[in-house]
């Protein structure tokens, strides 16, 4: 088990934090971390990661990501070269905000599911392939939500640069 809490990781020349990202080892935590302008991604937790209350800003590849079986809970993702967030296989995002990222601003794997999250002024919204449930996707210069094979409900889509709503089949869009 690896628990990094309480702490500011700046200007690395690689990730700020890697427990894994490619997989590794089950019962990592990151807690109250800020990650900042590192040169790769800002967190990686890899497999069955717990990363709760953190911020990564200004990273040159994605703010959070994470493998499968992992959570992301209360976190900040704003400015990244790549995507905000992105949640591997059978994780959950939680209550989490990405902003002014180059990619997509929450990426939801297969078996996946994202709830409370706000997601605006990124390229994408929200990437799709499990649920998404009461988030908000606005202001992004390109779509809302893309989903494929997603399940999308009682979530908000407004003022984006394209269509608020872009799903494929097998893909459901309920009270939004």
């Amino acid at each position: 088990t690896a628990v990094i809490r309480n702490g500011l990781v700046v200007g690395w020349g690689g990730d700020g934090i890697d427990l894994g990202t490619g997989g590794g080892t089950a019962g990592k935590r990151v807690e109250s971390i800020v990650a900042r302008d590192n040169a790769g991604h800002g967190i990686g937790g890899g497999d069955s990661a717990a990363i709760i209350n953190c911020t990564a800003v200004a990273n040159g590849g994605v703010g959070i990501i994470v493998s499968s079986s992992a959570t992301v809970i209360d976190c900040v993702a704003r400015g990244n070269t790549s995507n905000g967030i992105f949640v591997g296989t059978a994780s959950t995002v939680e209550n989490c905000t990405a902003r002014l990222n180059n990619g997509t601003g929450i990426v939801v794997s297969t078996a996946s599911v994202a709830r409370g999250c706000v997601s605006s002024e990124n390229t994408v919204g929200m990437s799709v392939a499990g649920a998404a449930h009461a988030c908000t996707s606005n202001a992004n210069s390109d779509i809302g939500f893309v989903g494929s094979n997603a399940v999308i409900t009682d979530c908000a889509a407004q003022s984006n640069g394209d269509s608020g709503f872009t799903v494929g089949a097998g893909s459901t869009v309920a009270r939004c």
